[in-house]
Formats: C-alpha cells, structure tokens, sequence
C-alpha cells in the first residue's frame, strides 16, 4: 500500500508530459455522472485483476457503463482466474457545490475458469459513492462503501458478501484525460448453507479515463 500513492503520482506525471493542457476537473470514478452527449472509457490495472468500461449517460443524474473484469485473485487467493460481465447503474442522489453523492449497484455474470469452472450471478450492491470534485485544482476526492454481493451457482450454491470501504483520488491532466487511483478495503464473508468463513478482501486499483 506504500506503493499506491508513488505509483499514482508517476503515472499523472507521466500522462500530463505527455498531453499538456489546461484541465477543467471531471470525474469518473465517484459520485458524478459523465455529462448528457458525451461519453468516457476507464481502463484500470491491479490486484485482483483488469477491469475496462464504458460510461454512458442516459440522464443528467444516472448513467450506465457496460465492463469487463478479467480477475487472476479472489481476496488474498491467487491464482483464481475468471471474467465478469456487468453493468454498472449509477445514481447521483445528491449535489451540491463540488460534493456529490450517488447510488450504484454492477449486476453481472461472473465465469471462474480456474481452478475449477464456476458460474455465478453478481448482485453488484448495494454501493455508496461520494465525491469531492476538483477539491484542489485539477484534483477529486472519493470514498464510499460497497457491498457487492456475487451468488455462485455451479458447482454449488454459495454467497460471497464483501464489505469493503472505498477511497480514491482522480487527477484531471486535461478536458479528455484523467488518471485515477483507488483501493477497497475490508472483509468477504462466504456463506455455504449453515458454513460462514470470513477472509481479507484487498482491491487496489491505477488507471485512466477518457472522454470521447
């Protein structure tokens, strides 16, 4: 987790040699939505996995993002190796200033392939996202909690409920880009019949939006 902070940082560095601009904040990553005819792509890279989506807005204060994750770990057990389809929903329930507040669930379809083959239905919520949106020039703030629940059904019938507080910082390098950073932290319970087992569940994660 040392690491996280440096690592973030190198990358904004990199990207704003690379695009110089003047930069107007926006975000992605929290609790606000991708504004009416435009649209964004956020293409993350971490533990557990990779994950890329598509930001689309359907009205001023709820927008959809099909994604793809590609995992290789499940809490601290690796290699575990699957993809998710879902569909992130997200709300803003609340804005006022640069502080924002929304609601979002990713309901999906989880394939695990190794090692052995599972399927199983992603509830995707319930999920808190809030947001400091350019709280110093070109910089947001975010944090929030998530309980995204995963129903496996093959082989067995099983629950994993994560509960997991958020927190990430998002760097605007210009109108179009941006770089961000975030990690989840907390604990998964697994439920199979009347067996609970609970295990670390860490998620960290770097990446860049784009607005198209």
């Amino acid at each position: 987790m040392r690491k996280f902070v440096p690592a973030f940082m190198g990358l904004a560095m990199v990207v704003t040699l690379a695009a110089p601009q003047q930069a107007v904040a926006w975000s992605t990553q929290g609790g606000e939505i991708v504004p009416m005819n435009q649209y964004a792509g956020t293409v993350g890279v971490g533990y557990p996995g990779l994950r890329g989506m598509v930001h689309i807005p359907v009205m001023q204060d709820f927008e959809i993002a099909p994604s793809l994750w590609f995992y290789f770990g499940q809490n601290t057990a690796a290699p575990v190796v699957g993809d998710i389809f879902s569909v992130q929903l997200k709300y803003r329930v609340f804005k006022k200033g640069h502080f924002q507040i929304a609601l979002a669930a990713d309901p999906g379809v989880v394939l695990n392939y190794h090692p052995a083959f599972g399927v199983g239905i992603r509830l995707g919520l319930p999920q808190l996202m809030m947001s400091w949106v350019d709280l110093i020039p070109k910089l947001s703030l975010h944090f929030g909690f998530k309980m995204p629940i995963t129903i496996s059904v093959h082989p067995a019938v099983a629950a994993e409920i994560p509960l997991l507080a958020n927190f990430g910082v998002e760097y605007s390098v210009n109108n179009w880009i941006n770089v961000f950073g975030y990690f989840d932290m907390g604990v998964a319970l697994g439920v199979a019949g009347s067996a609970v087992a609970a295990s670390f569940s860490p998620n960290v994660v770097l990446g860049a939006a784009f607005k198209f």
